[in-house]
């Protein structure tokens, strides 16, 4: 929000907002401030309360190709425009609404819907609970503030309801496993805990975050941790096919953004207390 603030209060003589909305609608402003899905629902309201215009990306092209975008933009944008025409040229109208942005999670798990059918024909989508989603949760979190320097018990002591969202779900055993196995391969590197990033994958613009990001003599070791069951970890499973093409991705985002090699991605299972290698 800091940084959305500053984006709209340094303009000097315009301010143009471009967003993809998540689902197809009527009308632009159909989305309102209470879907709060994106930084345009967000603004929708005011946007609209101020008279301003909203295009969608077909109307807008449009009035490219009539030569109007000057009702638009201003002489001192032309060649953000230039560049703008030249994505709706190579832009399939029919296939407009296609996603272009994504998560990691939702990425991946095309993968495995893909893979579904083949491996378990009867198999149904399992239903995530609450239950263990909070469980989830509650396990990255205490996670995310493990200082690997100090000793596990005094680790555990910062560890407590007071900190962690239910964290009566957790099982600090549990922990001090993960605490013990991850240890050796930190000693001299830089750990990096629930690393936001935004990066492209193919066309899509995808948003992510890596649970433990470990950087050693340049080069990276990635680790996610699931709570998954014992069955969903078995090869060929749709939930396995899933997370190695999502800690595949991670690995890419930092090849790419870092500019480090990946050694290694893993995913860490609180379920079996060791890790799942992926080549």
């Amino acid at each position: 929000m800091r940084l959305l603030y500053v984006a709209l209060t340094r303009a000097k003589h315009g301010l143009y907002i471009y967003a993809a909305l998540p689902d197809k609608k009527g009308s632009f402003f159909d989305v309102g401030e209470s879907d709060g899905t994106t930084y345009f629902a967000f603004m929708s309201g005011a946007i609209n309360a101020h008279g301003y215009e909203a295009l969608s990306i077909q109307d807008l092209a449009r009035r490219f190709e009539s030569g109007d975008e000057g009702r638009i933009f201003g002489k001192g944008e032309e060649e953000f425009v230039r560049e703008l025409k030249k994505v709706y040229a190579d832009h399939d109208e029919e296939n407009y609404g296609e996603r272009v942005k994504t998560t990691v999670t939702a990425l991946s798990a095309e993968a495995a819907r893909e893979e579904e059918r083949s491996f378990d024909p009867e198999r149904k989508s399992d239903d995530t609970s609450d239950l263990l989603t909070r469980t989830g949760t509650a396990y990255h979190k205490c996670m995310e503030l493990i200082d690997f320097s100090k000793p596990f018990e005094e680790n555990a002591k910062t560890l407590n309801s007071e900190t962690v969202i239910d964290f009566e779900l957790v099982e600090l055993p549990k922990i001090e496993t993960c605490y013990n196995a991850l240890s050796p391969y930190l000693k001299g590197a830089k750990v990096y805990k629930e690393k936001q990033f935004i990066a492209t994958y193919g066309n899509t613009l995808v948003q992510g975050v890596i649970d433990l990001l470990i950087v050693k003599d340049g080069k990276a070791t990635v680790v996610d941790y699931k709570n998954s069951s014992i069955k969903h970890l078995s090869e060929g499973d749709p939930s396995y096919i899933q997370y190695k093409r999502q800690v595949g991705i991670y690995a890419e985002a930092v090849k790419n953004i870092l500019g480090i090699e990946v050694e290694k991605v893993a995913l860490y299972s609180f379920k079996t207390g060791g890790f799942i290698t992926f080549d």
